[in-house]
């Protein structure tokens, strides 16, 4: 079992891990002689396993955990025991010849890696393939170092020391991925070119699904072949089924092929020009970008992927120009998803030309053909026609097909291709798979084959790809199943031993429903495939008919409209979908496209053509269909697997997330039972995994044998003597000997073993737990091994014996039962604890004799050895002593020569310095004398010596002048003399060449005056000649003119005379001109009997006539291909008829252009007489068919033809009176005749229906071949309403079926107009469509019913089905899940259904009506912000709270947690008379506490809050008693009403706690609060039932209503600036004095800002000022915003060492808390809104505050901006004032300096600094210059725009 982790756990593959599963697998079953009775067996092998664990000395080794590498390492021993057992010779007294394919089927191995899509099947592969190389390498290896004959137990033992460099060698070879790059510096192995095959399968084969990253779209069987000695000899590769249909559609969130984005990520500029791919990336391309996902999310790259795949190439030799070719094939594959077609407009789309864009360039080029050509194939279809190729033009949808087919055509061959070239590189032997047996006995070679192959696939829609993997996962499933548990049992039962039979699930049933033959589902689509007109849906219905009954076949009503079905396979139940199953079958090549193919120059082409499925030609065999081809690939697959010994790897998913450390139970133990890995477990449990037949168990444990040697002698003599008979009882007793010995030392160690077990047991606590934790779980895991071993006893009933005595007192087959054994007929089997002990018995048996030949062997050679060096010893001392002789000699040697020497040396250097200085003296004299000799030499030399210098000068310049002068005259004659020569020479040249050229003028000149004069005579005779001709055609044709022209009129006059039906003139003109009888009518192609048969009121005589004149017009056809005979017949005119019938009897049986006979033609046209007088004549005709349907018209019998076109009763009753049946006979099409009298729509008769119902009342269920119900046509086609009742009536069930469409009748009825009592009938039949949306228009019933404007009742009825809520709950009104119709009827009708709406609501209470005003629509909007005028005026006037404040906005526009307190925009109205109560209050719910009965309303005045309130449409009347009334009016009539209503802009301020109220108003009432510059408060409520709105507290409560401003001063700024214009210093002026109001009331505000100043009408005023402090009082640090420097804590900052925490100041969440930390409280004075002021002039003039509020309270502001604020100086000052700029365009400069001024004298470091009153402020200059001069001009005028709003 396999777990895939998703994550890299690179330990668990690592190099010494696989190094640890390859020494255990060749030490397997080896076990120390010391102790044989400590033999301890493992019972975690799993079937099939022969190891056991080893034991050294004293240390035990355990055996390795479960792992991949074991699986290998089984089935690679497997192989090397199964091709060693057989070549052991037979028993030589045993004439039984062991079966040999029996054999040969233990020889060869597969493993077979199954499991769900991302469960990593085809990394286990590479795992398995990566350790089979190591194991080939190890072997090279063991071979190149001399040990040929090594057996491979005893290759690695533990007397075996490895060399250094060997070790070395095995770490560089046991890597555990080994990649393109380790093997570029080296040949290619074997090894290398079957591993280096995946990464180039991966590229073209492997994609991303939603499953996984790198999932394969193809199944492959890998043969991997060893020879004799366990080295890798060779391989192949065979593929199945690649999904070819992901290279056109790849699904949402998944990926195409990887090689496309590899090629695309990896190229090279060079290669990008030479593949046409400059300037285009992954998104450009249909094929890949139509998913949206581009990338892997394992975190592969795809450039060192595509890296890889190149250097594979070359490592399994691939062709040099193999790259380049297949990815200019990719490029092509790309290239082509982007071609486009047009439809051509002359022939209304039924042709298409293609786009010549550049991907069509690029396409063509890339592929080796022209433009033109490949236009040809993909807009044409070649037809094969009575030997004639026929082209048809191809629309825009088939030519885009045909581009999809010519894209899978060509990558799917490719992809073939390559397979073939690694097949030709790793097959050495190059045979095919047929003769692979034969190859492996007569070259000693075996093979193992891995099969990795897709998993079991569900989709949520699943077509013939999934079928064909399904049926895979089915058959291989059934494999195991047969080996597991049926040939398991089967050969336990034939061999007669004892077995407990286990039932298993068998899957053959499913297997027979889908490629049984001719009753199979693939055999249906094959024979579909054959048939020319088959459709998907005809086979849809073969299928369910075969298999209707069929236990694993599903299909509902449902399904059967969109022709899908569902299949139990043993994972689960699959639901397939049959679109497109013919196409995806047949998987042909046009003919248009192939032939493109053969004349490409692309040179791979010619490689893969034989790999592309072309259309079949005429004559030639078809090919065989994707099915077909497929279910013989698995058969021989599963042959294949049948010859091998299998094992298996189930590869599990932990989650369907595909993310790590998630294990899901339930999922694992799904996929275990499932994939039938429980029942595997039970019957290997149970069962004996390991048998050996007879001959080969005594061949193999015949050592194990105590008299082996006495029995082999006795053997040997007997075997000429006894007869054959003698010989096999010879067998069989040298086997019971064998199993008797055997059995009897198993028995003694089990025996040991339990002696063991229950001393452990007995033991003192106090000695386990010195032994510790690893002698408690060796002990408990002994014990509970040997209970298992006890427990599969018992289930055999066989008691356990208790001692020796009593085992050998038992039977032979019960010592066999006890000791794990069981003696067949033919095998010998073994459990694997047995199996375990007795192979440790034969290797301890082979290592003790291997011990002991070592041993005799080493003893020899030590001794030869000790010899030789006491003889080394001997000669050694020898040669010291004579060294050390020589040497005294040569030292006393040295020493008398040195005293010679030092003589010698002596008496030369006395010598030397004698003869020195003789020389020196001698040589002084000498060199006085040679100087002085020389001095007067040179001196007698210096004169004469210059003077002869002179002279000699002189003469040579003299002599050199003369012969230049020479030289110069011989060189300018000898010039002169040439140049003249050469010029003659070239002259005469040049006269003979000019006196040719003019000869040669002259005669071209007289040949082309000859050749004109010529051409000038043969061009005057021929326009004679012209002339003459054109004189004479002239006269004939005026002749011929004349006669035509009289012909021409008479027969004009024929034809105005028949269409006139004025028969004497058209019998006169018939007389006078015979020949008209042959006249044809150019428009129509009639003749004068076609016209004349069309008339009923014609003479007879003239048809008679006619007939006379021309016998052959009745076999005439006109344009349209018919007869005069269909021409009578279409117009009913029986007389001509009858005359026409009697002339030619055979024109019943002629066809026109359209296969209709005159009988068809006469139902057509409903000629009722006509079809008497036929059928009168040929009853038989009523059952025959149109023969070829054009357009795909169906055709049909005559009775459908009078259906299709809507005939009457008479016609109706005459064709069934003749052929009843045909009323349940369908046409080509699969029509029934109700279903195409159906669609003439409001022209059909109710007696029509009910007589083709009275003759086959199935129709009504039947479908059409669009899959539509009678009733579903009827009402698509608009059919009276007495027929649709009547099909409705009939079949109820009707209502509850989709069409093709997966629309529903209820919408198709609304869509189309029924009336309402159709509609409530299927509301009724199907009321759980009533909110089914349709797929087309993406609209429920309900918005198709208001589109179509259906009556009141209708939409009533619709709105019940879906209501948002439960009307039956009138307390706790809870959302339900719902389809939007209520908020479509609200917001999207224009009132229209008003009525609709007020009947909904006069049945709810207040928590409904509120309910349904906050439903949510699709958008997140809630039904009451999107209604319509008169439905929101319907929902407000039931909402309002205290029956006076109607909210504005669920949302409120402010929240403070700290006070609970919320503010909601809202509009006041006076509560109804009718609800007041004398105690002031509507009955105790709400109390009035305070109302300002003195304020004056100045509605006018104000400026609403926004759009939503404009005009709020409530009635200050009671709702409910005048609801009835106001329902009763039109829509115009209630709009005038609503917009006669008005209310009061307000705020209302909802709290819990009554402080807060209080607070409000104590400090307008005690401090006297002018209501000039604070807001008004209009009322107090309490209440115990506010909380109105979700965002309302729950708890009792208050209700303060104050007066609504217009907009604050912060989004007043914004506006102004937005548009261009400066905030008015008069503004500010008046909220300087509206803040001095309050300084002077001995208030100060505390949170001053451009936030709390509102705008009412023209006044300013101040908000928030219930939290404002008296003067002295200390501030709250957690209230306000614009703190001034001064309030910043600069410690708190400090200690939290400068980070950049958070802090907020705006009042929301835990803001208080926050503000806290860094602002302490301070004495509250004027200074303290002073500064506040002085941030909103600053703003007003540069457009932002200060830096440090540059968050504006919209987020928490920084450590560093309080750090800013805290830092505060004259530089920050300067640096904020600088952005006051004097060449502002909306600001005058003396403005602009005074605000300067003023800012800077408010804008200090301290208060005491600081302007300390407001008065003061307020006579600063800035504000004086408001009344005076140009600034003060400007000023009034924009303080009149501020004041009248923007």
């Amino acid at each position: 079992i396999a777990i895939n982790p998703f994550k890299a756990m690179p330990k668990l593959y690592s190099k010494e891990g696989m190094e640890l599963y390859r020494v255990q697998g060749e030490q397997r079953g080896m076990v120390s002689a010391d102790s044989p009775t400590k033999l301890k067996a493992e019972s975690d092998s799993k079937s099939g396993d022969s190891t056991a664990g080893t034991k050294e000395g004293k240390s035990q080794e355990k055996r390795l955990p479960p792992h991949v590498y074991r699986t290998a390492d089984d089935a690679y021993r497997a192989m090397i025991r199964g091709m060693k057992d057989s070549n052991v010779p037979a028993f030589p007294q045993s004439p039984v010849k062991s079966n040999s394919s029996e054999q040969e089927s233990h020889v060869n191995q597969s493993i077979l890696v199954s499991g769900e899509s991302g469960a990593g099947k085809t990394v286990t592969t590479k795992i398995v393939l990566n350790y089979f190389a190591v194991l080939s390498r190890r072997r090279s290896q063991s071979l190149q170092n001399g040990q040929p004959g090594t057996p491979p137990e005893l290759a690695n033992g533990s007397n075996v020391k490895t060399p250094p460099r060997m070790r070395q060698l095995t770490n560089q070879m046991t890597g555990v991925v080994m990649s393109g790059r380790d093997f570029v510096n080296e040949k290619s192995s074997i090894e290398q070119q079957v591993l280096q095959s995946n990464p180039i399968l991966e590229a073209f084969g492997n994609a991303r699904t939603i499953r996984n990253d790198n999932s394969s779209r193809f199944g492959k069987f890998i043969e991997v072949r060893f020879n004799a000695q366990g080295q890798l000899s060779g391989g192949s590769i065979e593929t199945y089924l690649l999904e070819k249909v992901r290279l056109i559609h790849p699904s949402v969130g998944e990926r195409n092929y990887h090689v496309f984005y590899q090629l695309l990520a990896a190229i090279t500029p060079d290669e990008r020009r030479q593949l046409k791919l400059e300037d285009v990336d992954v998104e450009d391309f249909k094929l890949l970008s139509q998913s949206g996902v581009y990338e892997r999310r394992d975190g592969v790259r795809d450039v060192d992927n595509h890296e890889e795949m190149v250097e594979a190439m070359q490592i399994v030799n691939f062709p040099s120009d193999a790259e380049t070719n297949l990815m200019q094939l990719v490029a092509a594959v790309l290239w082509a998803g982007n071609v486009g077609f047009k439809p051509n407009e002359k022939d209304h789309g039924e042709s298409c030309h293609l786009i010549r864009d550049l991907a069509a360039i690029n396409l063509a080029k890339l592929l080796g053909v022209t433009l033109d050509a490949l236009e040809q194939a993909l807009t044409c279809k070649k037809l094969n026609v009575a030997g004639e190729i026929v082209t048809k033009p191809l629309q825009q949808e088939q030519s885009i097909k045909a581009t999809w087919s010519l894209q899978q055509a060509v990558y799917g061959a490719a992809f073939d291709w390559i397979v073939m070239l690694i097949n030709e590189s790793i097959d050495v032997h190059n045979t095919n798979s047929t003769g692979a047996s034969q190859r492996h006995k007569k070259n000693q070679e075996a093979y193992i084959g891995v099969l990795d192959i897709f998993g079991f696939e569900v989709f949520d829609s699943n077509n013939y790809e999934q079928l064909c993997i399904n049926y895979t996962n089915e058959t291989l499933q059934q494999q195991f199943n047969k080996f597991v548990f049926k040939l398991e049992q089967l050969e336990y039962e034939r061999e007669g031993i004892l077995w407990k039979f286990i039932p298993f699930p068998d899957n053959q049933d499913v297997i027979d429903l889908i490629d049984k033959r001719r009753t199979g589902i693939l055999s249906i689509v094959d024979e579909q495939c054959c048939l020319p007109r088959a459709t998907d849906a005809v086979m849809y219905n073969y299928i369910c008919k075969g298999h209707a009954k069929h236990t694993r076949f599903q299909v509902t009503n449902l399904q059967k409209p969109r022709n899908k079905f569902s299949i139990h396979h043993y994972a689960g139940l699959v639901e397939y979908s049959t679109e497109n199953w013919l196409e995806k079958n047949r998987d042909e090549l046009p003919l248009a496209t192939t032939e493109l193919l053969l004349g490409s120059n692309f040179t791979l082409m010619d490689d893969i053509r034989m790999f592309i499925r072309g259309a079949p030609k005429r004559n030639s065999l078809k090919l065989p269909s994707v099915g077909a081809q497929f279910s013989r690939q698995l058969s021989v697959l599963r042959k294949r697997i049948d010859g091998t010994a299998p094992h298996y790897i189930r590869c599990l998913k932990p989650n369907d997330l595909l993310v790590a450390n998630n294990f899901d139970p339930k999922n694992i133990v799904e996929q275990l039972r499932y994939g039938g890995v429980l029942e595997a477990v039970r019957v290997s449990r149970a069962g004996y995994p390991t048998r050996y037949a007879h001959d080969v168990f005594v061949a193999r444990y015949y050592i194990l044998n105590s008299s082996f040697a006495a029995t082999e002698g006795a053997s040997s003599g007997r075997k000429k003597k006894k007869t054959k008979r003698i010989v096999y009882s010879s067998l069989q007793e040298e086997l019971t000997a064998l199993v008797k010995s055997i059995t009897k030392t198993v028995f003694m160690l089990q025996l040991s073993e339990l002696e063991d077990a229950a001393d452990v047991a007995a033991q003192s606590p106090t000695s386990t737990q010195r032994k510790g934790w690893l002698f408690r779980s060796q002990s408990k895991k002994r014990t509970s091994n040997n209970k298992a071993m006890l427990s599969k006893r018992l289930s055999l009933n066989v008691a356990m014996p208790t001692s020796m005595e009593h085992f050998l007192s038992q039977d032979f087959a019960t010592q066999c039962a006890c000791a794990g054994f069981q003696v067949g007929k033919t095998k010998v089997f073994l459990r694997r604890e047995a199996y375990e002990v007795i192979e440790g018995m034969r290797t301890r048996r082979f290592h003790a004799a291997a011990c002991l030949l070592q041993a005799h062997g080493r003893r020899m050679v030590y001794n030869a050895r000790y010899k030789e060096m006491q003889v080394a010893n001997a000669c050694l001392q020898r040669s010291v002593r004579c060294y050390q002789a020589r040497k005294l000699v040569q030292t006393l040697r040295m020493a008398k020569l040195a005293v010679k020497l030092q003589a010698m040396w002596r008496r030369k250097q006395c010598l030397r310095v004698v003869t020195k200085l003789r020389f020196f003296t001698y040589r002084h004299v000498i060199v006085i004398q040679r100087a002085w000799r020389d001095y007067l030499l040179r001196r007698i030399m210096t004169v004469d010596h210059g003077k002869a210098i002179v002279i000699q000068t002189l003469m040579r310049q003299c002599l050199a002048k003369i012969s230049l002068e020479r030289r110069k005259s011989a060189t300018i004659t000898m010039n002169r003399y040439i140049r003249g020569i050469l010029g003659r020479r070239r002259f005469a040249a040049l006269r003979l060449k000019a006196i040719a050229d003019q000869q040669a003028k002259e005669a071209a000149i007289r040949a082309k005056e000859a050749a004109l004069k010529e051409q000038l005579e043969a061009e005057r005779l021929t326009k004679l000649a012209k002339l003459q001709a054109e004189q004479a055609e002239q006269e004939r044709l005026k002749e011929m003119a004349k006669k035509l022209k009289a012909l021409e009129h008479a027969r004009v006059e024929l034809w105005k005379s028949m269409n006139d039906e004025d028969w004497s003139l058209v019998e006169h003109i018939l007389d006078s001109t015979p020949d008209l009888a042959q006249a044809v009518e150019p428009s129509s192609g009639e003749l004068p009997l076609h016209t004349l048969s069309r008339h009923g009121s014609c003479w007879s005589l003239l048809v008679d006539l006619c007939l006379v004149q021309y016998p052959k017009a009745l076999l005439q056809r006109d344009k349209l291909g018919s007869l005069p005979l269909h021409h009578a017949a279409a117009h009913d005119a029986r007389q001509n008829f009858e005359i026409l019938y009697n002339a030619y009897k055979d024109g019943l049986s002629v066809a026109d252009s359209k296969s209709r006979l005159a009988l068809h033609v006469a139902a057509e046209f409903d000629a009722s007489n006509v079809i008497k007088f036929i059928l009168e004549k040929r009853p038989d005709y009523a059952t025959v068919t149109i023969a070829r349907p054009p357009n795909k018209s169906g055709g049909g019998v005559a009775l459908h033809v009078a259906c299709r076109h809507g005939a009457g009763i008479a016609s109706l009753s005459a064709l069934l009176s003749e052929n009843f049946a045909a009323a349940k006979q369908v046409d080509a099409n699969g029509d029934l005749p109700l279903h195409l009298l159906l669609r003439n729509g409001a022209v059909v008769d109710l007696v029509s229906v009910k007589t083709l119902l009275t003759c086959f009342p199935a129709a009504v269920s039947r479908p059409d071949q669009n899959n539509a119900l009678p009733l579903q046509l009827a009402i698509e086609h608009e059919c009276k309403t007495n027929v649709i009742h009547l099909l409705l009536i009939q079949f109820p069930s009707a209502a509850q079926v989709v069409d093709q469409y997966n629309r529903t009748c209820l919408f198709s009825a609304l869509l189309h107009g029924a009336d309402d009592r159709t509609i409530l009938s299927l509301i009724n039949h199907a009321p759980e469509y009533v909110t089914a949306m349709d797929e087309q228009t993406q609209l429920i019933p309900i918005q198709m019913a208001t589109s179509q404007e259906h009556s009141p009742l209708v939409i009533h009825a619709l709105l019940k089905k879906d209501m948002p809520i439960d009307l039956t709950e009138k307390v706790r009104a809870q959302v339900l899940p719902h389809k939007f119709s209520w908020n479509h009827l609200l917001s999207n009708c224009e009132d229209q259904y008003h009525m609709v709406i007020t009947k909904i609501l006069q049945g709810c209470t207040q928590p409904q009506v509120l309910a349904l005003a906050h439903v949510e629509d699709s958008n997140g909007k809630i039904a009451l912000s999107t209604a319509t005028p008169v439905c929101k005026h319907e929902i407000r006037i039931m909402l309002r709270l205290f029956n006076t404040l109607e909210i504005v906005n669920q949302r409120p526009a402010y929240t403070n947690p700290m006070s609970d307190t919320q503010i909601f925009y809202a509009l006041r109205y006076d509560p109804p008379p009718s609800l007041l109560s004398s105690q002031g209050g509507n009955g105790g719910l709400f109390t009035v506490l305070h109302e300002d009965a003195g304020n004056e309303r100045m509605l006018n005045e104000y400026e609403d809050l926004d759009d939503m309130s404009m005009r709020s449409g409530m009635s200050m009347k009671s709702q409910r008693s005048a609801l009835s009334l106001k329902s009763q009016y039109s829509v115009e009539d209630k709009l005038r009403r609503i917009h006669r209503e008005k209310g009061q802009n307000v705020i209302a301020k909802l709290t819990s706690r009554s402080d807060v109220v209080e607070r409000e108003l104590r400090v307008r009432k005690n401090y006297r609060l002018s209501r000039q510059y604070i807001p008004i408060i209009y009322s107090v409520h309490h209440t115990v039932q506010h909380a109105a709105y979700s965002e309302a507290m729950a708890e009792p409560g208050y209700c303060v209503t104050m007066e609504g401003a217009d907009a604050t001063a912060e989004n007043h700024m914004l506006d102004m600036r937005n548009a261009g214009v400066a905030f008015p210093i008069k503004c500010l002026k008046k909220i300087g004095i509206a803040l001095l109001h309050m300084h002077e009331r001995g208030l100060i505000h505390g949170d001053f800002g451009t936030h709390n100043i509102g705008k009412f009408g023209k006044k300013w005023k101040l908000l928030g000022v219930g939290g404002s402090y008296r003067v002295g009082d200390k501030t709250d640090s957690r209230r306000g915003f614009y703190h001034p420097p001064e309030s910043v804590d600069m410690s708190a900052l400090e200690k939290s060492g400068g980070k950049r925490r958070s802090f907020f100041s705006g009042g929301n969440k835990d803001s208080g808390n926050m503000n806290a930390v860094c602002i302490r409280s301070i004495t509250a004075d004027a200074t303290l809104d002073i500064w506040a002021f002085g941030n909103v002039v600053y703003e007003a003039f540069v457009g932002a505050p200060l830096s440090p509020y540059m968050c504006r309270g919209k987020r928490p502001m920084s450590g560093a901006e309080y750090a800013k604020l805290g830092k505060w100086s004259d530089s920050r000052l300067k640096k904020s004032l600088d952005q006051l700029s004097e060449q502002n365009q909306f600001r005058d400069t003396t403005d602009i300096r005074n605000a300067r001024d003023l800012l800077a004298k408010i804008f200090t470091r301290t208060a005491d600094t600081r302007i300390p009153t407001m008065r003061k402020v307020l006579e600063h200059p800035f504000f004086g210059s408001v009344g005076g001069g140009a600034a003060a001009a400007r000023t009034r005028v924009q303080g009149q725009a501020g004041s009248n709003g923007l």
